[in-house]
C-alpha cells in the first residue's frame, strides 16, 4: 500500500515538474511544503530563503499551529542538556561497502524537503520516510510528521511504534540561522539518543548536508556553503561516541569548487530527480557492514 501510494506521488510530481517549467519554482516548492513558515523573529534571517520554505496558506491552514520556538530554536525546557548514554557499536567496528538485495527494506529516512525529493525522485521506494519541509533537529523530536497505521505522530512516538534496522537522518539545513551551534548540536545529540533509546538495534547513519549551488551560496548570507561546512563540522560532533555512521554524501555529488553542479537543483537548494538518483546511488554503494 505505501508503495503504491508513493509512486501515485511521483506520478503527481512529474506532472509538477512541468508544470514548474512554465509557471515557476513556486508551484513545486508549495506542493513539496508540509511545514510551517517561520517567524521573522526566530530562525529565517534571509527572506529569499524563507520564500524557499514557506508553503501555501491553505497548507498552512491545515496542519495547524506548530510549537513555538524561542529565538534560538529552543522549546521551554522541553530537553535535557545531557543526554543518557547508551550502549552503540562503534564506527570502527564497520566498514562501508554495497547494500545487499533488501537492505533498505526496513530502513527510515528523517528529514526536511531535501530527504522529499529523495523520496520522490529517488528509487528506495521501499524504505520509510519521516521527513517534512522546514523540519528541524528541535521540531523532528515534537512535530507529527511520521505516519504509522493511518495516524500521524511524532517521530519518537512513531519509533516506539516501528521497529527498523536503519535510519538515515539529514537535518540541519533550516537551522542554518541559529544564533547557537551548541543548541544545534544539542539538539541533534538528542535526537540521536531518542533513535537509539526507540530502535536500541538499530544503525544510525547521519549523512553530511549537501551544498548549496554557486550562485545561491554566494548569494546569501546564511544559506550559503561556509555555514554548511560549519554545521557538518557540528554533526560530526553532536554524533561523536555514539556510534553513528557518518557519510558524506555531498562528496558524491559537489563539484570542483564544493558546490552544486549548474542545473543540478531547481532553485541552488533542492535537487533535480537525475541528482536524487546519484544520492541514492551513492547510499546503495555505502552500507555499515561488521568488520
Amino acid at each position: 500500500m505505501r508503495a503504491k501510494k508513493r509512486a501515485l506521488r511521483k506520478q503527481v510530481f512529474k506532472c509538477a515538474g512541468v508544470m514548474t517549467a512554465m509557471c515557476g519554482w513556486f508551484l513545486l516548492s508549495g506542493l513539496w511544503g508540509t511545514g510551517q513558515p517561520q517567524d521573522s523573529r526566530t530562525i529565517f534571517t534571509s527572506q529569499a530563503a524563507e520564500e524557499l520554505h514557506c508553503p501555501p496558506a491553505q497548507v498552512i491552514a491545515a496542519i495547524g499551529a506548530a510549537p513555538a520556538l524561542s529565538a534560538d530554536g529552543g522549546t521551554d525546557d522541553r530537553i535535557s542538556a545531557e543526554a543518557a548514554a547508551v550502549s552503540a557499536p562503534r564506527p570502527a567496528d564497520w566498514i562501508l561497502t554495497a547494500a545487499p538485495e533488501g537492505y533498505f527494506d526496513d530502513a527510515l529516512f528523517i528529514g526536511d524537503s531535501r530527504t522529499q525529493g529523495l523520496e520522490l525522485y529517488g528509487d528506495i521506494d521501499e524504505a520509510t520516510y519521516f521527513a517534512a519541509q522546514g523540519l528541524m533537529v528541535n521540531t523532528a523530536l515534537v512535530k507529527a510528521v511520521a505516519e504509522v497505521d493511518g495516524q500521524q505522530m511524532s517521530i519518537p512516538e512513531a519509533l516506539g511504534r516501528r521497529s527498523f534496522g536503519k535510519v538515515y537522518i539529514m537535518l540541519g539545513v533550516n537551522e542554518l540561522g541559529w544564533k547557537s551551534q551548541d543548541r544545534f548540536i544539542q539538539y541533534y545529540s538528542e535526537l540521536v539518543e531518542t533513535i537509539r533509546e526507540k530502535q536500541p538495534g538499530a544503525v544510525i547513519y547521519a549523512q553530511s548536508l549537501l551544498p548549496f549551488s554557486r550562485e545561491k551560496s554566494e548569494s546569501d548570507e546564511v544559506y550559503n556553503n561556509t555555514r554548511i561546512a560549519l554545521y557538518n563540522e557540528c554533526i560530526q560532533q553532536a554524533i561523536e561516541g555514539r556510534g553513528v555512521i557518518w557519510l558524506d554524501v555531498g562528496a558524491a555529488l559537489r563539484d570542483e569548487n564544493g558546490c552544486m553542479p549548474e542545473n543540478s537543483t531547481f532553485d541552488g537548494v533542492h535537487l533535480k530527480p537525475e541528482y536524487c538518483k546519484k544520492w541514492e546511488a551513492f547510499l546503495r554503494g555505502n552500507v555499515a557492514a561488521a568488520r
